[in-house]
C-alpha cells in the first residue's frame, strides 16, 4: 500500500514515524500524480 499527498517529504517522515505507518507515503507537491488519478480532495477537519 502507498499513500500520496501534496505535503513535503519532511512532513511525511514525521507523520509516518509518529503514527508508525506500515506503508510508504509519497510527496506530490505539484499534484501531478494526484490529479492524474483524480483523487485530489481538500482536507476535512472535524471537531472531536
Amino acid at each position: 500500500m502507498i499513500g500520496i499527498s501534496k505535503d513535503s517529504v519532511a512532513s511525511h517522515q514525521k507523520f509516518a514515524e509518529k503514527h508508525s505507518l506500515p506503508f510508504i507515503l509519497l510527496s506530490d507537491p505539484e499534484l501531478t500524480a494526484i490529479q492524474a488519478y483524480g483523487v485530489w480532495q481538500e482536507k476535512k477537519i472535524t471537531a472531536r
